[in-house]
């Protein structure tokens, strides 16, 4: 049996593996120069197995007005006359009703649970290096108010998930990470996670293409080969058409993220995935300046944390359709807030990248076969959390199709 996969971000990687487990001929497709080079390449790098939400919660309500006035620092509306979008931001706003968050907030977090314990089964067994860290995470709150919604959050399935936390003072967020001793922004306390990692998400793609899925000799990879257009004849995929050549197979697996929409959309086939610009600047790891935990300041909604030799910061989100800019006062703000946090932080070899987060009302990924052409799989729409869900979500794409044609388990 021979699969084609269409992206070859995190998750495209982690489906071709389970795939390739079960015996399946696997061909990934990419338009970029080398898997992992798109929102894989843009994310934070964080592993979010204890601290994760959806995005739609129950007080983005009262945050709708310092959203269209341009003054949250998380959420930025570029394009603001965009029927898509409002589309899109009403079924985020039907999923901020307590009932709905909550039952979201369940999935993912059984989604990241399974998740999280399928990576240590992949580094037992292949030992991938990609700057792992099992290193926790520290969430920074600006008032007692904010400290316990934050409580109250990851209360709500720490029990359930055996989720060990945290609540610290202000003095032991700054035992915790001294260069912030003197720090500018507001700080009442905060909530750490020792379950929460990070590592290279790049870096892992590389390890289990070249270690694994080459070396079993069922898989092949093709870059710089740009998917156009399906050919459906009787509600089945006959061909693939690139801009290089024509692809046949017996099941095609749809992993490219943001640009689902607009690819199926010829084919009156409509999936709710936006495309939010994520972005982060990375600099050398300036002296004194050492992060244990990754860290997460909520008064700034700025992410900062090390990799390797490098610091990397990340905030929020830019609703701009495909626009890929990213204008220069956002990144000066993110230098600000970091400055905020680490007093006399100097920024030395800055490089930025930015991606396309696949988001979804519900912050929940598309995993399923496609109702209207049968040889035809999802596994999108992942939102932040492409990195963290990846395994899991690969397995349940490969499980599905085995089901499907009747494979071995």
């Amino acid at each position: 049996m021979h699969i084609v996969i269409i992206g070859a971000g995190i998750v495209g990687t982690m489906t071709a593996y389970y795939l390739v487990q079960k015996g399946v001929q696997v061909t990934m497709i990419d338009r970029h120069e080398k898997a992992g080079t798109a929102a894989s390449r843009a994310n934070a790098s964080l592993l979010c197995y204890g601290q994760k939400s959806p995005l739609g919660t129950p007080d983005i309500w009262r945050k709708i007005p310092t959203v269209l006035l341009g003054r949250d620092p998380r959420i930025k509306i570029q394009k603001y006359f965009s029927p898509t979008l409002y589309f899109w931001l009403a079924g985020l706003l039907k999923n901020s009703v307590s009932d709905r968050y909550r039952l979201n907030y369940l999935y993912l977090s059984e989604l990241v649970e399974n998740s999280r314990e399928l990576m240590e089964e992949i580094i037992a067994k292949h030992n991938p290096s990609f700057d792992h860290r099992r290193n926790g995470r520290l969430n920074l709150y600006p008032d007692a108010a904010a400290l316990e919604k934050g409580k109250a959050h990851i209360s709500l399935y720490a029990e359930r998930f055996d989720i060990d936390f945290s609540i610290l003072s202000a003095e032991q967020c700054i035992e915790k990470i001294p260069s912030m001793k003197d720090r500018k922004a507001p700080l009442a306390g905060g909530i750490f996670t020792p379950l929460d990692a990070s590592g290279n998400c790049e870096k892992f793609i590389d390890e289990i293409i070249e270690n694994y899925l080459i070396p079993s000799g069922l898989f092949h990879f093709m870059p710089h080969t740009d998917a156009q257009r399906l050919v459906v004849k009787n509600g089945m995929i006959e061909g693939l058409m690139t801009d290089k050549d024509a692809l046949v197979a017996d099941h095609f697996v749809l992993c490219n993220g943001a640009w689902a929409s607009e690819f199926l959309r010829p084919y009156q086939i409509y999936l709710p995935v936006y495309p939010v610009k994520g972005y982060h600047i990375q600099c050398d790891m300036p002296d004194g300046v050492s992060l244990e935990p990754n860290v997460m300041d909520t008064y700034s909604n700025t992410v900062a944390m090390q990799l390797e030799n490098r610091l990397k910061l990340s905030t929020g989100f830019i609703f701009n359709g495909f626009n890929a800019d990213v204008p220069k006062k956002y990144l000066v703000n993110l230098k600000t807030a970091a400055q905020e946090i680490f007093p006399n932080l100097s920024l030395q070899n800055i490089t930025v990248n930015k991606g396309f987060r696949p988001y979804t009302p519900d912050s929940l990924p598309i995993v399923k076969p496609s109702q209207k052409i049968r040889n035809l799989s999802y596994n999108l729409g992942h939102s932040m959390l492409g990195w963290t869900l990846a395994p899991s979500t690969g397995k349940q794409c490969a499980e599905q199709i085995a089901h499907f044609y009747g494979l071995p388990p």
